[in-house]
């Protein structure tokens, strides 16, 4: 059976389980402002990454897949909305940058997962390095 069928209307809150990844508790005031809480936060968004080996890589493809949104495996400025950036400066990191894309770091990932909901990019931002 498939987790994808949830029930349209449910609100419940799941207590924090005690084999949770992260050792920092979440707390409201930890968390960006978010809109709404979803289990499919990032649902909407195309998402390409850079700069990350496997088995990371995959884990990070998984979590991105969670959240709701879709996995392309390289940045294409028709289709993505958000590169998640390992290494600034890298050519996909400026391809995305030069094409207006929304580059963030893992963290962005991590944190709309604790909200349950997209979280504002702004804290996350990977820049560009200045050219040498």
């Amino acid at each position: 059976s498939s987790n994808r069928a949830a029930t349209p209307n449910a609100k419940v809150k799941r207590p924090a389980s005690s084999s949770s990844a992260s050792t920092t508790p979440i707390t409201p005031t930890t968390l960006p402002k978010v809109q709404k809480r979803s289990d499919k936060p990032l649902a909407g968004c195309c998402v390409a990454i850079c700069g990350l080996e496997n088995p990371r890589r995959a884990q990070v493809r998984d979590q991105v897949c969670g959240l709701g949104a879709s996995y392309y495996p390289d940045w294409d400025a028709t289709r993505c909305t958000h590169l998640i950036c390992a290494a600034a400066g890298a050519p996909k990191h400026r391809k995305a940058h030069q094409n207006g894309g929304v580059v963030v770091s893992v963290k962005w990932l991590d944190a709309c997962e604790a909200a349950a909901a997209k979280v504002p990019v702004k804290s996350f931002l990977v820049l560009l390095p200045p050219r040498k």
